[in-house]
């Protein structure tokens, strides 16, 4: 994330190449032991039918750090179109590959065949742009940026370990409070809010967050290009969100038959947060333009204690499944508009700084 901030393009590259290697060495190691477990340790029952393709679960992790690290590289350098044909790519060749494995009877070997195969056809056309925009980067300069930017591993990784804990915390915790069924409800819910949610944030974070980084670099505030994303998100999100929030039920119940008519009433609990998220995901961005690493931790773990909290309130009160949805959604709700709140104040911050 950090090759977005530099002036200099050969600092980006710097970064670049030494998330690369990081990615390599880690993943490499990662390799190996699994190697090594398959070879000479018992493999546990659930990881059986994996077979030698344990093996591969870190080289798939690695594939897709090597085309994210590539990605936000392309992204300074505005090469969207490279980054949309290779999305577009990964999709086609992911999909044919494994319904051509499938036909042909490959089995589980197909489809980790088929993602392994997506991941190298997105890499290639990123690599190819990286490579094409300068001399190999000497030892020196990755150390220099190492050190300039070493707030990023060390806050970032417990950032995203918290968030990836408080997105799934509450699958894990209706499966141990309540029934398979409220279980079941909330997940399908969950995955057809969050899906096409995550799908345009995640376009929508990548320009907010190049236009924000360069705004930075060349000296300029980033108000206004806080205030145009958040009306943009905000007006593109209200249509579809209100439409949810009355017909869910009736929604569900059309697509999925009405024995699935329950997880509207979830969509319309949870509705609250996942708005939220959608606006703030984009522009949580800021901490990391503005090098706020530490500040986008602590508001990760509030996020997190609210959800734990959440779950002891509903065993003590013995809420329903769906009354404890709605009281995490609203609960975490209030603290996202905390986090829009700081986020609006960076921005202010910045806009202040540059004023005679």
């Amino acid at each position: 994330m950090a090759t977005t901030l530099p002036v200099a393009d050969s600092d980006a590259r710097a970064i670049t190449s030494l998330s690369l290697r990081l990615s390599i060495t880690f993943c490499g190691l990662l390799t190996i032991t699994a190697l090594a477990w398959f070879l000479f340790l018992p493999i546990p029952q659930a990881l059986r039918p994996l077979g030698i393709w344990m093996v591969a679960i870190p080289l798939a992790g690695l594939l897709g750090s090597i085309y994210e690290t590539l990605t936000i590289f392309s992204l300074r350098h505005d090469a969207t179109k490279v980054i949309a044909k290779t999305s577009a790519a990964r999709s086609v060749t992911g999909a044919g590959a494994q319904a051509i494995l499938g036909v042909a009877g490959a089995g589980i070997h197909g489809l980790i065949g088929g993602t392994l195969i997506s991941l190298l056809t997105g890499n290639y056309p990123l690599w190819r742009k990286f490579r094409d925009q300068g001399a190999p980067t000497s030892a020196g300069a990755l150390i220099t940026v190492a050190r300039r930017y070493s707030a990023f591993p060390r806050f970032e990784l417990w950032s995203n370990l918290s968030n990836i804990l408080g997105l799934n915390i509450t699958i894990l915790g209706i499966g141990a409070l309540y029934s398979h069924s409220s279980l079941g409800q909330y997940s399908l819910s969950y995955r057809m809010l969050t899906l096409p949610a995550a799908l345009i944030g995640m376009t929508a974070s990548q320009v907010y967050l190049r236009e924000l980084s360069l705004r930075r670099s060349a000296g300029g505030s980033g108000d206004r290009i806080f205030r145009s994303t958040l009306l943009y998100l905000s007006t593109l999100s209200v249509a579809p969100f209100i439409i949810l929030w009355v017909f869910a039920p009736d929604i569900f119940q059309f697509v999925f038959g009405p024995e699935w008519r329950e997880a509207g009433d979830f969509t319309r609990a949870m509705m609250p947060v996942i708005w939220m998220r959608f606006i703030m995901s984009p522009l949580s961005t800021t901490f990391l333009v503005y090098e706020r690493q530490r500040a986008l931790l602590i508001w990760q773990l509030v996020i997190l204690v609210t959800t734990l909290a959440s779950f002891v309130a509903a065993n003590v009160f013995t809420w329903p499944a769906l009354r404890f949805a709605a009281f995490n959604a609203w609960a975490l709700a209030a603290v996202y508009a905390g986090l829009l709140a700081h986020v609006y104040r960076l921005t202010q911050d910045s806009e202040r700084s540059r004023t005679p």
